[in-house]
């Protein structure tokens, strides 16, 4: 049976391996660990990578504190959440922020989820239980900033004012949470943000590889891992209106982050070859 050559976005594991300059026991260590996901029928001996989880993977390398892992570290995995997972999340939100999901406001949220599915991304160990989770919807500059100033609450953010992960227009996207569940120790707390702050990383460079411009991305946080957590991701920390809650601003365009500028390279790539041919030649 001849081998698989891999689709567009994926590459080999010889590939891979010089990608991250290691060697191939390396690469099947990163899969053990969760760092890596391997894709491909399952009936094919040789498996693929994709090229977003790996260059996230080097970005997390670089910038992440990684600690050493415990005894019998679970394989975790980072997911695009689905409305079965809801729940949990909830208990999570109410567990970190201290503040009642209402039956209203879980309609609302499950309704950002309906208009846009890549809102919501989870972390899962090897049982398949969620451990860590964040909510990044896209929303006009003018919804943010009134929310940043605490004239909105967050059940006044309905779902016509969610915006979808479309190519056409630049985007600004509002971490609305980025959370572990509260009942794991802190070396666990730090080891499940770190595969969460990865997995976004991947993500945002999906995005780019897909045509979606993010112009801003801006979050505000009163808790201290969620301060770890957003320096993590490389954005810059700005004077807040509301004295309480930190605020976190990055114009994509203009950082000078690894990750963003990889961002930019990648939305510049697609936007190259999806150019329309002059029609004069």
């Amino acid at each position: 049976m001849p081998r698989l050559q891999p689709p567009p976005g994926y590459v080999t594991a010889k590939e891979a391996a010089r990608r991250l300059n290691v060697s191939d026991g390396l690469i099947s260590r990163y899969v053990q660990q969760g760092k890596l996901k391997r894709y491909g029928p399952p009936e094919r001996q040789h498996k693929f990578y994709k090229i977003s989880e790996i260059e996230a993977l080097l970005a997390s390398e670089r910038f992440l504190y990684m600690p050493g892992q415990w005894r019998n570290n679970p394989v975790l995995t980072f997911e695009t959440a689905t409305e079965a997972d809801m729940p949990t999340i909830f208990e999570i939100s109410r567990g970190t922020f201290d503040m009642p999901m209402t039956p209203a406001l879980a309609e609302i949220r499950r309704e950002w989820l309906r208009k846009e599915p890549e809102i919501y991304h989870v972390v899962r160990d090897q049982a398949g239980t969620i451990v860590a989770y964040a909510c990044l919807p896209a929303m006009s500059e003018q919804v943010i900033g009134r929310f940043i100033r605490d004239e909105l609450e967050g059940e006044d953010i309905l779902a016509d004012d969610i915006q979808r992960f479309v190519p056409g227009k630049p985007l600004h996207i509002y971490i609305m949470a980025m959370a572990v569940d509260p009942q794991y120790s802190q070396a666990q707390k730090h080891e499940y943000g770190a595969v969460l702050v990865r997995g976004l990383f991947a993500f945002l460079l999906d995005l780019a590889q897909r045509g979606v411009e993010l112009e801003t991305i801006t979050a505000r946080t009163y808790k201290p891992d969620g301060l770890r957590m957003l320096r993590k991701l490389g954005i810059p920390q700005l004077h807040s209106p509301v004295p309480d809650k930190s605020l976190f601003m990055v114009r994509v365009p203009d950082s000078g982050f690894p990750l963003f500028e990889r961002y930019s390279e990648l939305l510049a790539e697609w936007r190259q070859s999806h150019q329309e041919p002059d029609a004069s030649t």
